[in-house]
């Protein structure tokens, strides 16, 4: 959109009404809509339903439980994890800090991210950080862990539950995991969480010599029927955007698929802009220091803000 290579879309009623917001508000850019997304893909609760009867709805029931499940030999080692998530990857911490408040960008009153208003060291997002380094201190969770090593555990059956998504599902169940996967617990009594969520979505070239045909084209891709043949032939690996695929036979008669839905349903875009970007090469130098010790969580997020908004200023001159 900066570039000028894909252009504004015209977004009628019909199709607002046939599609989540979620199809929309990942490709708003200076007012404007550039894209219509058709799928989203985020995380969730995936859980070992041998050690797990019932998905916490809850935060504080999940860190009950990670306690309760967390399962040590004589010499006091960790043989089966309660609950896993690496604390240096915001990507799948975020949920805690949507949880308590806390965010990336807010937005103005077009919809655009405001990278003015960054909500990583308020109130919210200090409470978050600090659950997760609870964990960390009751050594529920290992500081060096990483997803790899998270991934392994679930899949030997030696993790009750973390926090991640469809990507290894076949491998869970190939080594014989009961599986699991529910939304993210929400804070008690509070709004529900809210993971990342990536948008696949239409765009239209700025250099297209025939930009009708490509509308048309659009429109013909947009069509319920069509969207039901696309989402299907991916075998349950794409959750649909649109609304009568997800109210479709195929999700709501398939209760793992139908979980799916509400998984993803929550997620909230990732901010796609190039400020967006600066967080992922912040977020592992703050992480290290509040994990070896040399700062609190309040001033490990102070620090990443300020961080945050250095680069951001330099990016702008």
């Amino acid at each position: 959109a900066i570039s000028e290579m894909i252009r504004p879309l015209m977004i009628t009623d019909t199709m607002k009404k046939s599609y989540y917001d979620l199809a929309f508000n990942s490709f708003i850019y200076g007012g404007k809509t550039y894209g219509i997304g058709y799928s989203v893909e985020s995380y969730g609760l995936v859980y070992n339903k041998k050690l797990v009867k019932k998905a916490p709805e809850t935060w504080e029931e999940m860190f009950t439980m990670a306690e309760k499940l967390t399962v040590r030999d004589k010499k006091k080692r960790i043989t089966t994890y309660g609950f896993l998530v690496d604390p240096k990857n915001f990507y799948f911490t975020f949920p805690f800090f949507s949880a308590y408040g806390g965010y990336v960008f807010g937005r103005d009153e077009q919809g655009n991210f405001n990278t003015d208003d960054i909500g990583l060291a308020n109130e919210g997002s200090v409470k978050a950080l600090t659950k997760i380094m609870e964990l960390v201190n009751k050594g529920l969770i290992p500081r060096d862990v990483d997803d790899n090593i998270i991934n392994d555990l679930f899949e030997n059956g030696q993790l009750a539950m973390m926090i991640y998504g469809p990507w290894y599902f076949s491998n869970y169940r190939a080594s014989g995991v009961d599986l699991g996967y529910e939304p993210i617990p929400r804070v008690k009594d509070g709004n529900p969480t809210r993971p990342f969520g990536t948008i696949l979505g239409f765009m239209l070239s700025s250099f297209s010599k025939q930009p009708q045909e490509a509308e048309k084209f659009l429109d013909y891709l947009l069509q319920d029927e069509i969207q039901q043949r696309l989402i299907e032939s991916y075998e349950g690996q794409r959750v649909p955007l649109n609304k009568s695929v997800s109210q479709s036979d195929f999700f709501q008669k398939n209760s793992f698929l139908k979980n799916t839905l509400d998984v993803n349903y929550q997620a909230e875009p990732y901010p796609n802009i190039p400020e967006g970007a600066i967080l992922w090469d912040v977020i592992p130098f703050t992480m290290d220091l509040l994990l070896n010790g040399d700062l609190s969580v309040e001033k490990t997020l102070i620090e990443l803000e300020m961080v945050m908004r250095e680069n951001i200023k330099a990016m702008r001159e």
